[in-house]
């Protein structure tokens, strides 16, 4: 996640806002730093993978494997590095009459972040394996969600885009309740870890309630606020009437959350470096030609002419305005355009953002280009492009990072001991089945570099691997039982 060092804003603003009425209000987006633009188009559709909010069952935990992402730095253009992890979960799977049944969305794969993924700087990701690198272009389905008219009871959880809201309630000793909702990605990572969690509302009292004026920092009989209630946690609002929320259940006007729905991603990088004005280069079968390259303190832009063999494919004017655009790069959808051309799978991208590293693209030496090729547009729940045996999602953060993606098998698995193996996404790991009897099995993880110890479980085969940030956030919250169980397992395994 980003932070103001980086010229971000992290926002944590509670808004209680003077109005009447208890009745289903219209909320508008609120920009999360005030006078800027809102980055994304709303829409109200968005690609829930299944079984996202169940959890493994008294899962073993295996750290990583030989060949396996375990932090490995991947960087981007501006020298940024962002460790990146493997992880795999196994949830809900049963182990009966001989035989193990993974449902769908059971056995989820995932590029695991530990900080944000930016968009047009160059950013790059492991594709199944450290030797695959590929890059991600832009965002052009970048979108806020969303939802309205939610009613949570105490427990219940509902996804919103690319996140997961869970309504909690704590009972604070007898005189007082603090409703919260808990917000965390599809993936697993829990956003109080940047202050972006969880939703704090200050009402939810019971005329029962001897203190029920007491409300969470605000002295014994403050009245705080009139009837609407907000918090704000960048894109990631939620509104409510102060009547509808209490320790049982709360009802939200209005959520709204990002939604990371299309993304463009290319594993080759034909061309960087800077075109000099009236200049040819070559970037892989094609070439690429810069002219009316200007620069002025307000503006810089340069005409690009995408070529193949001497004939012109497509043509265009990138710009970068350094004070227009500062508040707009580099996750604004609208502004991505102007710094890109795109053709029949070729980009060409002029290196702008209000980094200083890229804030000044064009200047008296030319103009500053990457040229990728082989492109492709991915999407939330559509087959991968990898494996078309998983679907994916790639999660946003409610800044407008990428933050990791979510792999799924889009059909049941079974496995006996005549099918013994199942493959993961593109071959990468392996569950194998060593001996089973009844709901008893014997089970390991293999990679093409090595394996894991061998498990034994009844009743499931429920598991944890990797050390990424959605890993070990699903880790505490099932905190002390993975932990018994993975020593319960190393115990037996050297007992062998």
């Amino acid at each position: 996640m980003m932070t103001k060092k980086n010229g971000l804003l992290i926002i944590f603003t509670l808004l209680l806002a003077l109005g009447a009425g208890s009745a289903l209000a219209d909320h508008p987006v609120v920009p999360y730093n005030q006078g800027h633009p809102i980055a994304f188009p709303v829409v109200t559709t968005w690609v829930e993978p299944p079984l996202v909010m169940a959890k493994p069952v008294n899962p073993v935990y295996v750290p990583t494997l030989p060949g396996l992402l375990a932090g490995k730095p991947a960087v981007n253009f501006m020298g940024g590095k962002i460790p990146k992890h493997d992880g795999l979960t196994i949830k809900q799977s049963k182990v009966a009459g001989g035989k193990v049944t993974i449902p769908v969305g059971g056995f989820v794969f995932k590029w695991d972040t530990t900080r944000g993924i930016l968009p047009v700087v160059g950013s790059t990701e492991y594709v199944f394996g450290p030797e695959n690198l590929w890059y991600y272009v832009d965002y052009p389905g970048a979108v806020i969600v969303k939802a309205t008219n939610v009613t949570l009871k105490r427990g219940e959880k509902k996804v919103v885009g690319d996140n997961v809201f869970h309504y909690l309630s704590a009972t604070g000793h007898g005189c007082f309740r603090n409703p919260v909702v808990d917000l965390r990605t599809e993936s697993g990572v829990a956003w109080d870890f940047v202050g972006m969690a969880p939703a704090t509302f200050t009402v939810g009292l019971t005329k029962q309630d001897p203190g029920k004026d007491l409300h969470y920092g605000y002295p014994a009989g403050s009245k705080p606020g009139g009837p609407q209630e907000a918090v704000l946690l960048d894109y990631n609002q939620l509104f409510a009437s102060r009547d509808k929320i209490s320790g049982k259940q709360i009802t939200l006007d209005t959520i709204y959350s990002t939604d990371l729905q299309t993304w463009t991603m290319s594993p080759t990088l034909a061309f960087k470096g800077r075109v000099a004005d009236g200049k040819t280069v070559k970037a892989g079968a094609y070439q690429v030609q810069v002219t009316e390259a200007k620069a002025t303190p307000d503006k810089q832009s340069a005409k690009v002419r995408l070529l193949k063999d001497g004939k012109e494919l497509a043509a265009k004017t990138l710009v970068w305005r350094p004070k227009a655009d500062r508040y707009l790069s580099p996750y604004n959808v609208k502004w991505q355009k102007n710094v890109l051309l795109k053709h029949d799978g070729v980009i060409v991208h002029l290196l702008a953002a209000h980094y200083p590293k890229m804030s000044n693209p064009v200047n008296a030496q030319g103009a500053e280009l990457a040229v990728y090729t082989d492109c492709i547009e991915v999407s939330d729940g559509k087959p991968c492009p990898w494996d078309k045996r998983f679907a994916l999602d790639f999660q946003q953060c409610p800044q407008g990072h990428g933050f990791g993606t979510v792999f799924w098998n889009t059909m049941p698995i079974v496995l006996d001991a005549k099918n013994p193996v199942f493959k993961g996404p593109a071959g990468y790991l392996s569950l194998v089945i060593d001996k089973i009897e009844g709901d008893q099995v014997t089970f390991h993880l293999a990679t093409a570099k090595g394996k894991s110890l061998e498990f034994t479980k009844t009743g499931n085969v429920d598991l944890i691997l990797g050390q990424g940030r959605a890993q070990k956030d699903l880790i505490r919250d099932l905190n002390h039982a993975t932990e018994r169980e993975m020593y319960r397992q190393l115990e037996k395994s050297r007992a062998k």
